[in-house]
């Protein structure tokens, strides 16, 4: 059950990136933000972005919840 729980706050976390990353990527987007320096190609797509920014986040949150588990 712990596990479970564990999972649940990780993919929270990771949802939680994703969600924030793409809001302030639309919304200072026309403000020109100097984090977003270089942003205005063609491709760039802020809700895009939000699922790159999930998945990374899954993709760094992941081991270290592996590592927790098994180090116990």
């Amino acid at each position: 059950m712990n596990r479970f729980i564990n999972l649940l706050i990780l993919a929270l976390m990771a949802t939680a990136c994703g969600v924030v990353d793409s809001v302030l990527e639309h919304r200072y987007y026309p403000r020109a933000a100097p984090w977003l320096y270089g942003a205005n190609t063609s491709g760039d797509n802020p809700s895009i972005n939000g699922l790159v920014t999930f998945a990374f986040a899954l993709i760094t949150y992941v081991p270290a919840l592996f590592d927790l588990e098994y180090l116990k």
